[in-house]
């Protein structure tokens, strides 16, 4: 039998299963598989996986034969592993003593640590992504929060007091982890630290916060609240800048950014899918995106020859222009208040440049400088813009129209990096940045007169900041291991943080969206 004499998860004991021939197991190495990041269902092909039928066979070899499902047709409930086959609900009832020793024993060997030390050892070789059982989850993408309480609507299916759910990632469901190819799995090589991760932030569909950000492998992802945590999701990519999110009218969130290939690429949320599109284009820098009032989006960026390029979307297709010029740098863009687009960056002589449009006509200008960094843009409450970004004394300095003339002046602290701005209800900017210790910064606006604030924290990278629909800002960055923080305020600030490190690479991209896992 497997090792029942287990008395908790955190024990290092035995973790092989006696009564399976040991010529079809052969022995496991000191390496492990990582764990697996959330991939949710989003294709319909509710047909049982060979890994989640093997880890079937393997309980009921082991533990006595049970009732089980895995398959579920797609237009029955919400997102669900089962409707590709990568899910397994074991059927145990919670309320039996009997049975629930049984759960238990099952628990303990899955999230046992093994003779290595490998915390949660066959979870991870068998590629387990989430455990449902008893009004509790435990989650392979927050492993060090243990079992948390998920909520549910006293049912003993949404409660998962009658069975077992087991969600499998796609490898593990397709008998590709440790496990059953009995090989360690091959080290990462790297020659170099991965580069710190930037992070953007935009509103959801029902108003709470969504991160995205390129993780080491270069991927796009996804971290949003759920089930009283933080969920990280892959959604595909092969990213060689930062993304940047907006939020359409109607409320929806894109994603741009710049593939390793040089194109744009696109992902929008489309009836809780993450389709991505490629866009074309040869960028050399990030893009920078605004959105009209009636949705049409605005897309900018440095391409390869340094001209400023643009796209935009009219009659179901995407259209490149190159506005000329010659830029150094990230570009940032903002909306004027007639809804036309205001696009600013740095010359390769370092001055600040803006071209905007006339009349459907577009135009540029020379604005001086010079600035130390790249700018961010947004419009004052009087209508004009206003940049911020790091002056050639490394403070943050702020650029502004005195008359016709731009004028500039230092707010002070020592900067790395750019600056992100978010723009209150009443339409004064707070300025979020990082320090040259390290720590984050805020500037603020009050009656005429700036004053800044240092939020403490120990930021790795550039911040993200978004305003909540009450009016109060979020702000999000990666720590030094990689972890995402986030700060909110309500009568102060609160620093928390918001998910853990992203711990594995070369997942298979997800299209999906949230909510993260329901009933099953």
């Amino acid at each position: 039998m497997i090792a029942t004499a287990i008395a908790s998860a955190g024990a290092a004991t035995s973790v092989g299963i006696g009564l399976v021939p040991v010529a079809q197991i052969a022995p496991l190495g000191s390496k492990i598989d990582a764990y697996a990041v959330y991939d949710a269902q989003n294709t319909c092909d509710p047909v049982a996986k060979p890994g989640v039928v093997a880890v079937k066979d393997l309980l009921n070899d082991n533990f006595g034969k049970h009732s089980w499902g895995i398959d579920r047709a797609c237009d029955v409930g919400g997102t669900s592993e089962h409707k590709e086959g990568r899910a397994l609900d074991y059927m145990l009832d919670a309320a039996d003593p009997k049975q629930r020793q049984t759960a238990q024993s099952i628990l303990d060997w899955l999230l046992a640590t093994d003779e290595q030390g490998n915390a949660h050892a066959n979870a991870r070789r068998l590629g387990v992504m989430y455990i449902i059982w008893d009004r509790q989850m435990w989650k392979a993408f927050s492993p060090k929060l243990g079992w948390q309480p998920r909520p549910c609507d006293g049912s003993p299916g949404d409660c998962h007091t009658n069975h077992i759910h087991i969600s499998f990632s796609r490898q593990g469901a397709l008998k590709q982890t440790s496990w059953w190819t009995s090989a360690s799995p091959a080290p990462t090589v790297s020659t170099a630290p991965a580069p710190p991760t930037e992070v953007t932030a935009v509103l959801a569909p029902d108003g709470s916060p969504w991160v995205f950000g390129r993780a080491a492998d270069g991927t796009l992802h996804q971290w949003y609240e759920a089930n009283n945590g933080w969920l990280e999701r892959s959604l595909g990519g092969s990213l060689a800048g930062d993304a940047v999110a907006v939020r359409t009218p109607d409320g929806n969130p894109w994603v741009f950014g710049r593939a390793t290939d040089g194109t744009l690429r696109h992902w929008s949320y489309l009836n809780g899918t993450w389709p991505q599109r490629n866009l074309g284009g040869s960028l050399a820098g990030d893009p920078a995106v605004a959105v009209s009032p009636d949705g049409s989006p605005w897309v900018f960026g440095r391409a390869a020859d340094n001209t400023l390029h643009h796209w935009t979307f009219a009659a179901g297709h995407w259209i490149e222009r190159t506005l000329g010029g010659s830029v150094t740098g990230e570009v940032t863009a903002t909306l004027a208040k007639d809804g036309t687009p205001w696009v600013f960056g740095r010359t390769t002589q370092g001055a600040l440049h803006q071209w905007y449009l006339v009349d459907g006509t577009w135009s540029d200008r020379d604005l001086g400088g010079p600035a130390g960094g790249d700018v961010t843009a947004v419009v004052a409450p009087d209508g004009s813009p206003w940049l911020f970004g790091r002056g050639d004394d490394d403070t943050l300095a702020q650029w502004y129209f005195a008359g016709s003339a731009m004028s500039a002046r230092s707010l002070g602290a020592s900067l790395t990096g750019p600056v992100t701005v978010a723009v209150a209800r009443n339409g004064t900017p707070w300025v979020f940045g990082r320090a040259k210790d390290g720590t984050l910064q805020w500037w603020y606006y009050v009656n005429g007169t700036w004053f800044d604030h240092n939020l403490g924290g120990v930021v790795e990278g550039d911040v993200a900041a978004v305003v909540a629909a009450d009016g109060s800002p979020w702000v999000f960055a990666r720590a030094k291991d990689g972890a995402l923080q986030r700060w909110y305020y309500t009568d102060r600030w609160v620093a928390t943080p918001a998910a853990a490190p992203t711990v594995q690479s070369g997942q298979t991209a997800s299209a999906s969206a949230p909510p993260a896992p329901a009933a099953r």
